[in-house]
């Protein structure tokens, strides 16, 4: 059998005792150097004559816990991360309730013994069967039973065996059975109660009554009938769907619509959600809709969803379940839909080497098991308007404040006297308001005006981010960290200004312009940043925020969304810099049942800002969508960026060539441009040169992509390849 151990693809025996029972999917403990480990089976090979394998310890669970499809999505996940294998598996896998693993003891034979390791063998003998290394440390302790048990196993009077036992499953539901000769209201409502005050209150009997017919034997709780496994039915086929323009509320009521027909007729769907929070509000709203059958993956989940849910697949029963990765590669029973929630959303755009974006994972899944991918959110997606889709208007209005007009601009003041006055409208109204910024920290660099130095990390060369509270400098790749400088290290000089403004210093304007509410802060570098997004939601309350706050808050009393600085993302050295800054301000106002959002921008001729102020935002998405296609950028392409590093900085510009070379010679029917030094150039004391690739079908260049990496790695060339597609 082949298993993947800890990223690593080795072969083992099947012992005998488990012969006919490890298929591709299942959990394993598997001998790895001197320890055992857990991997997952997936493949069956023959094996090689002349070559002993070690033999697998036991099963974890009689179950698989992925299905072959998933097995086969996460080999098209690697490869096009441009990983080894197992990346995606190891990140992805949802673990069921945990079985327990004991070890067992097994008497060989008796030999000569020591006193203590007498005392421990006829413990063992007393046992018997049920002799395990917990139960004799309870009996004896561990100290006594430790040093006495090596003694026995070199003698070769015992051995040790590691035995799986079944995991927890949930308790059956129970319900009221009820005789036919009793009152028609209890007979109609004992089915869906399991409690003699619930069948009281839903049938309107006394409970008095109720009592007695249970004493009486004519009403009884039995175990509710569970519904049986389905066959496996013909795939839908791959096909994509868009479903744009819709906030929280109608995205949740279409998904349970699907739910109910998709179990109905014994088909299971996914739906992905960019966080835990979102994915766990998406299941609460669906549960009070559809009975049963709506389960969580989210790797955090209760005990007792992770086991009903565990129940369910391992009786093939059709499902809904929600969640991120994990949720992708279930073992389900009749996977019909896979939903991406929100696919324009920033938490999906996380760009790792070695790593899908969720949204891209997601695709394959759905592409590899020949279902339907749903891709359903608020703001229109570029690749849904190449396929002919009609722009969204946005759910709420955009109102524009041109920060170049207010007092003090020349310090690019975070507050506004339209923010201020639209926070005040609403502590009046006794409504609370979220207003949130793209960067963290009170500064995001620092210079010197008489030099025009920006202090930057003396490793990675990229500017300092400075934390008031702290009094420090810090740099977000390294995490070099220096006292803020009073004077310029460079001139001496004592114009050291602190600008780009993060959540610390909106955080303190706001409390400075807004004394009457209360601030509260949440970002990554905010110790009690989920307390105060629970505790959000009160009349004048204010919640100052990164986008993180966008899947957790509670915004359904909330009618005014303030965005202090759009600049830094539409500034960001990408090409979908300008739709992400698009999607942000669309997520932001779907978030919304009813009201506006405020918009701050030092920038107000960038061509979004023009278009929020004039309400088309049509007319900037389809000139977007024409740029796309004029510079053959997605959705009319596929990208992967190669980045080569070294901490030579000509060593690295000679390897980057050297790799551009590698790939115009073996990838064909691409664009490729030269290499060039990365917008940050210089990262944890190593220079960084790109190479952007281009090409329309990627998967089918997959191969000759493979071969140039293994190419240039063999010539000593340190190269990292990323896949930002959604």
């Amino acid at each position: 059998m082949h298993v993947m151990v800890e990223g690593l693809e080795l072969t083992y025996s099947v012992p005998e005792s488990l012969s006919g029972r490890v298929v591709p999917g299942c959990l394993v403990l598997v001998p790895l150097r001197n320890r055992t480990a857990k991997g997952v089976v997936v493949g069956i090979g023959d094996e090689e004559a002349g070559i002993e394998l070690k033999e697998m310890v036991s099963l974890v669970y009689d179950t698989p816990v992925i299905d072959e499809e998933g097995i086969e999505a996460t080999i098209v996940a690697d490869s096009l991360a441009f990983s080894k294998a197992g990346t995606t598996l190891s990140d992805n896998l949802w673990m069921p309730p945990s079985p327990r693993i004991e070890t067992k003891v097994e008497i060989l034979g008796e030999c000569e013994f020591s006193p203590s390791e007498k005392t421990l063998f006829e413990k063992i003998v007393q046992l018997g069967d049920d002799a395990t290394l917990g139960r004799l440390n309870h009996a004896l302790g561990k100290s006594r039973v430790t040093y006495a048990l090596r003694g026995l196993v070199k003698k070769g009077a015992i051995r040790l065996v590691e035995v799986v036992s079944a995991p927890l499953l949930p308790k059956p539901k129970l319900q009221y059975e009820a005789d036919p000769d009793v009152d028609s209201s209890v007979n109609e409502k004992a089915p869906f109660c399991s409690s003699m005050s619930s069948l009281s209150k839903a049938s309107g009997v006394s409970l008095s009554k109720i009592k007695k017919l249970v004493l009486s034997g004519k009403l009884r709780l039995v175990e509710s009938a569970k519904p049986g496994s389905v066959p496996k039915q013909e795939k839908p086929g791959f096909d994509v769907e868009f479903f744009e323009g819709l906030v929280l509320e109608k995205r949740v009521a279409l998904y349970a619509d699907w739910a109910r027909g998709h179990m109905a007729s014994g088909q299971s769907m996914a739906i992905i959600a960019p966080d835990a929070s979102l994915c766990r509000a998406i299941h609460k709203e669906i549960s009070k809709i559809v009975d049963d059958g709506v389960y969580l993956a989210t790797g955090d989940g209760s005990m007792a969803n992770d086991s009903r849910l565990w129940d369910a697949l391992r009786s093939s029963l059709p499902c809904v379940v929600i969640g991120m990765g994990q949720a992708l590669f279930l073992p389900f029973a009749n996977l019909s839909r896979v939903v991406v929630d929100e696919p324009a959303s920033p938490h999906y755009e996380q760009d790792q080497p070695g790593k899908l974006r969720l949204g891209a994972l997601a695709r394959v899944r759905a592409k590899v098991g020949k279902c339907n991918l749903s891709l359903v959110g608020a703001p229109s997606t570029l690749e849904a308007l190449k396929e002919g889709a009609t722009p969204v208007s946005l759910p709420n209005r955009v109102e524009v404040v041109n920060m170049l007009f207010q007092a003090g601009a020349k310090n690019q003041p975070l507050v506004s006297e339209g923010m201020v006055s639209a926070i005040k409208k609403e502590l009046e109204a006794g409504r609370p308001s979220v207003v949130l910024i793209a960067r963290k920290g009170y500064s995001n660099f620092v210079y010197c005006d008489e030099c025009n130095e920006v202090i930057s990390c003396p490793t990675c060369k990229v500017p300092l981010m400075y934390s008031l509270a702290t009094g420090k400098v810090s740099c977000r790749f390294c995490g070099y960290e220096a006292k803020a400088p009073s004077t310029c290290p460079s001139c001496g000089g004592v114009s050291v200004l602190f600008k780009a403004g993060g959540t610390e210093r909106l955080h303190l304007e706001l409390e400075e312009r807004l004394p009457q509410c209360r601030i509260l802060r949440a970002d990554a570098n905010t110790k009690n940043a989920f307390a105060n997004i629970r505790s959000f939601g009160l009349p004048g309350d204010v919640l100052v925020g990164t986008t993180m706050v966008l899947d957790r808050a509670d915004f359904s009393n909330v009618r005014l969304a303030c965005i202090a600085s759009l600049d830094g993302v539409m500034s960001m050295p990408v090409f979908s810099a300008s739709h992400k800054a698009y999607s942000l301000v669309a997520i932001l106002a779907g978030k919304l049942s009813s009201g506006r959002v405020l918009l701050q921008t030092y920038m107000p001729h960038h061509p979004l800002i023009k278009s929020l102020v004039s309400s088309d935002a049509s007319t900037f998405l389809m000139q977007e969508l024409e740029d796309r296609k004029e510079s053959f950028y997605p959705p009319f392409s596929q990208v992967l960026w190669w980045i080569v590093t070294s901490k030579e900085q000509g060593e690295a510009e000679r390897w980057a060539k050297s790799c551009y070379e590698t790939l115009q010679e073996l990838v064909k029917d691409a664009t490729i441009l030269p290499p060039n030094a990365t917008y940050y150039h210089r990262l944890k004391g190593e220079y960084r040169w790109d190479i952007l690739l281009k090409i329309k079908d990627l998967e089918g260049a997959v191969p000759s992509l493979w071969e140039a990496m293994k190419l240039c790695r063999m010539k000593g060339i340190k190269l990292e390849v990323v896949n930002p597609n959604q």
